[in-house]
This record gives C-alpha cells, sequence and structure tokens, in this order.
C-alpha cells in the first residue's frame, strides 16, 4: 500500500491551543512551561473522558473546550490588568 493520509490530525487545533492556554501560556505573548502544558493536557484529557463518561454529545465536548479556553484567555487577561496596575 504506502499510503499516508494527509488529513492526520486535522481538527485537533482547538484542543492544543486550549490545553496550553489551560496550562498557564499567555495568548498575549510570553512564556509558558513544560510542566504547565502537559497538566493542561491532562486536565483536557480528564474532561474530555468525563464527558465521555457521562454520555454527553461529542459537539458539546467542543463546545465545553472552547468554555474552557475563554475562561483561561479571561483569566489570564484579568491577571495581567491586576500587574500592571
Amino acid at each position: 500500500m504506502n499510503a499516508a493520509t494527509v488529513r492526520f490530525g486535522d481538527g485537533y487545533e482547538l484542543q492544543c491551543i486550549a490545553a496550553v492556554v489551560i496550562g498557564g501560556t499567555s495568548l498575549f505573548g510570553g512564556r509558558g512551561t513544560l510542566p504547565g502544558t502537559v497538566l493542561g493536557v491532562l486536565f483536557l484529557a480528564t474532561v474530555h473522558n468525563g464527558i465521555n463518561l457521562l454520555g454527553v454529545s461529542p459537539f458539546l465536548a467542543t463546545f465545553a473546550i472552547g468554555a474552557l479556553l475563554l475562561f483561561s484567555a479571561t483569566i489570564d487577561i484579568a491577571a495581567n490588568l491586576t500587574r500592571r496596575t
């Protein structure tokens, strides 16, 4: 066969960005840490697994990951604003 698919990994962009942001890396520049990113990945995997075990629709799992990303970004913005003042 010697064939490969070029679409392997499509659709994981949101999960990757969410894991890094939940792990502590700012969306607006800055540095993150590897342990923080690993913790973000583990947290997202736990949330995704919990959603699957509850029998919730996979589409709502994507919504939950997006909501966690927005929450993490909001916390980051609030932390940056308090540091500046």
